[in-house]
């Protein structure tokens, strides 16, 4: 009884994400594939990195940003910053930090992290938070010395 209740869940979800421009793992389950953001380089930052959406999540990733490097992401909707976390998997120097700004004034505190660490941010701006569709504003920046990769993720909701 339970199996087929399971089954029943996972086929009627497969037949709504049709509606979502689902993709499907090996497994015949769906997932949302992330729409790539445009990117723009600050001065000096020649490290790669990439910028996807998902449902209500920008991940942007990064690969030795050092201090005063940013990226600007290309926002194609309205949205409100509810929260920031950082994941870093490779750092050269203790001090480096990353932050989320709208334009230049910052959105969230400086994620600290060592590597391999996770760090949420511990303040928002709610000032700040607010993007109009097609702003362009996002901006992730690192500070300090030393080279940092890993990738920031922002949670979103809609405006």
């Amino acid at each position: 009884m339970a199996r087929e209740f399971a089954k029943g869940r996972v086929e009627a979800l497969i037949d709504y994400s049709k509606n979502f421009d689902a993709f499907f793992d090996e497994n015949n389950l769906p997932y949302i594939k992330g729409i790539d953001l445009g990117i723009t380089f600050g001065e000096y930052y020649t490290g790669a990195s990439t910028a996807k959406m998902y449902q209500d999540k920008i991940i942007v990733t990064f690969t030795g940003i050092t201090g005063d490097q940013s990226i600007t992401v290309a926002t194609p909707i309205g949205f409100k910053v509810i929260d920031s976390y950082t994941v870093i998997s490779a750092i050269t120097e203790d001090g480096a930090t990353i932050a989320v700004e709208n334009h230049i004034t910052e959105i969230t505190d400086a994620m600290v992290s060592a590597e391999g660490g996770i760090t949420r941010a511990s303040t928002l701006a709610l000032a700040q938070q607010e993007f109009d569709a097609d702003d362009d504003d996002l901006v992730v920046l690192a500070n300090g010395s030393g080279s940092v990769t890993g990738y920031v993720v922002i949670s979103i909701i809609r405006t």
